[in-house]
């Protein structure tokens, strides 16, 4: 007999989430005020400014319901019912992990959580009342101080992070028995933008906040910027500058740089700053950075730049480019770039939409 829509069988758990989200609309609702501070107060770098767009851009995608169908798709419902322990990476943004939580909540599964350091209080909260909505027998969403005692529980796993990490997720899970099957993992990734040296001030405002939101942290931040050799980038750095005005950095980001812009120095690598190194751009060959700092990449050809998306898109199968971020003359002319390609300014607003859905492949197919 054929399984039902999963769109049809979360209908329940869709509403639940959407009214959840309308709530948490509302900057002083209590729980998303208590989660916010306690993220304040937690050992990240997030500021207020950051953490109110986070919330806000979320909140907006999932109140609507009929978003939330369209994500699940033509997709079955699982055959079964499993317990999904999900352990984000400890260097996400900050709804980190949510993806993963929702998908396994929409396909009707018990989800338990280990939250990242960083962002210790927002997905919880928020998933603890969207289950409370749910009206269900029997707890739907629980947390766990660390992925063994998440694990204690689970028959299956969504964990992220380095290879390091990825090493302990495989470790723990094999000690509790969790198949290599009922296992997904989501490796580091980050967000390519490719310029044309056309865009306008708007353009390069967008761009800044691709690049500098949450101070480079999370998959879908802008860590390295094509542009055509020759591009005069003191403009996308004087909107770089603005967006700093509006997002002021994090008080712990300019130490950090301050390290890898002494490097830089010393080296003799072409590179800016913002005056109180809000910013760090340096000038070179397409190596990813740590956070904050972006790297600004020159092309002759538009085809570099797609040679290098197709030899570096995907890692062991997972997308290690989330997006490629772009004008729209330009996203015309990337043929077969194998990555999601958006406007500029919408690296941070695109909240279900991932590469190849593959969590919610994952948990529609326990």
């Amino acid at each position: 007999m054929s399984r039902p829509l999963l769109r049809e069988h979360a209908a329940g758990r869709v509403r639940a989430v959407a009214g959840a989200a309308r709530a948490w609309r509302d900057p002083d609702h209590d729980a998303r005020a208590e989660a916010v501070q306690q993220t304040l107060d937690a050992p990240g770098r997030f500021t207020t400014e950051a953490l109110a767009f986070a919330v806000n851009a979320a909140t907006h995608a999932l109140s609507a319901a009929e978003r939330m169908r369209a994500w699940l798709g033509e997709r079955s419902a699982p055959a079964g019912t499993h317990v999904v322990a999900v352990a984000p990476s400890e260097e996400g943004g900050p709804l980190v992990g949510l993806r993963a939580a929702l998908a396994a909540f929409l396909a009707g599964h018990r989800v338990v959580f280990r939250a990242p350091g960083a962002s210790p209080a927002l997905v919880p909260a928020f998933m603890q009342a969207a289950r409370q909505r749910a009206d269900e027998e029997g707890p739907a969403f629980a947390t766990a101080p660390a992925l063994p005692e998440a694990l204690e529980q689970a028959d299956a796993a969504i964990g992220g992070g380095d290879e390091e990490a990825r090493a302990s997720f495989e470790a723990r899970c094999a000690e509790a028995q969790v198949p290599p099957e009922r296992r997904r993992w989501r490796g580091p990734a980050f967000a390519v933008a490719v310029l044309d040296g056309h865009e306008s001030d708007d353009e390069r405002e967008e761009l800044a906040e691709d690049a500098l939101l949450y101070d480079g942290w999370g998959r879908r931040s802008v860590r390295l910027v094509w542009a055509p050799a020759g591009t005069d980038p003191d403009p996308y750095f004087q909107a770089m500058a603005r967006f700093r005005a509006v997002f002021p950095v994090h008080e712990d980001t300019p130490g950090a740089l301050q390290m890898q812009k002494a490097f830089l120095e010393a080296r003799d690598e072409p590179h800016a700053h913002g005056d109180g190194l809000e910013f760090l751009v340096s000038r070179g060959a397409p190596q990813v950075q740590p956070p904050g700092h972006v790297r600004w990449v020159e092309y002759d050809a538009l085809g570099e730049v797609q040679g290098w998306l197709a030899r570096h898109a995907a890692r062991d199968g997972d997308p290690s480019v989330q997006a490629v971020l772009a004008r729209e003359d330009v996203r015309e002319r990337l043929d077969g770039v194998p990555a999601p390609a958006w406007p500029l300014g919408t690296a941070h607003r695109h909240v279900l939409e991932a590469p190849g859905e593959g969590v919610l492949d994952f948990a529609a197919g326990l």
